[in-house]
């Protein structure tokens, strides 16, 4: 691997709620619409829905491709044999746009009999390319097609949709928050010049001015 990316996060909520980042200035200098990830490891972190720490797992990354390294953290980690395949088409005219991203997982459960399981992996196998499901005409990228595609001889039955979309939490309060871990000295020497600090925020570029009246408070209750 290139290595011209060092890491990609992630968060997502069972609600289908979404955030990703991967660094700016990794993102700026690399020339290619296909910047490559550096070969190193998966972590996957659970949480509860007030936000505590569930589980924490560590894996070694199988590969360039996220969806063989999902699969190579479900087995090594939850022991659960499964198939995931995810991809993102670059609109071929405005690079700054997708045309679809799209992704599957198969999961075997503990019970399924080999001779199931030898099918699926054939199934998996003989999927056509996620460009083929999608319309150019349109724009559009029938999940139908794949999901048939993906049926093999078994019926499906869809047990609930979600549609996914973008949350960050972010918010001057927050940054305000994370500041406030830094110590006296680190705080006092950003208020020196008397000039606004300018925070973004990693995964929706959100812009936060900090002015030194802000970092003084954080200062003043310390005292408190």
């Amino acid at each position: 691997f290139s290595g011209d990316i060092s890491f990609v996060q992630a968060d997502t909520t069972p609600q289908g709620l979404i955030r990703a980042m991967i660094p700016q200035n990794e993102i700026q200098k690399n020339k290619h619409f296909e910047p490559a990830l550096l070969h190193q490891s998966v972590e996957v972190i659970k949480l509860n829905d007030k936000g505590k720490r569930l589980q924490e797992s560590v894996v070694e990354a199988a590969g360039e491709s996220i969806g063989r390294n999902i699969a190579a953290y479900l087995l090594q980690s939850e022991q659960t044999r499964s198939a995931v395949g995810i991809e993102a088409q670059i609109n071929a005219n405005d690079p700054t746009k997708l045309d679809y991203a799209v992704g599957f997982m198969v999961e075997a459960f503990p019970d399924l009999e080999d001779r199931d399981i030898a099918i699926m992996e054939q199934v998996v196998l003989n999927l056509p390319p996620f460009l083929k499901m999608f319309n150019t005409e349109n724009g559009f990228f029938s999940l139908n097609t794949l999901l048939d595609q993906l049926a093999g001889p078994y019926d499906i039955e869809v047990v609930k949709e979600i549609e996914p979309s973008f949350y960050c939490p972010c918010s001057k309060v927050r940054t305000l928050s994370s500041l406030s871990t830094l110590s006296n000295d680190d705080l006092e020497h950003l208020i020196e010049d008397k000039k606004d600090l300018e925070i973004i925020c990693d995964f929706c570029r959100e812009k936060y001015i900090i002015s030194p009246e802000d970092i003084e408070d954080i200062l003043k209750n310390r005292k408190k």
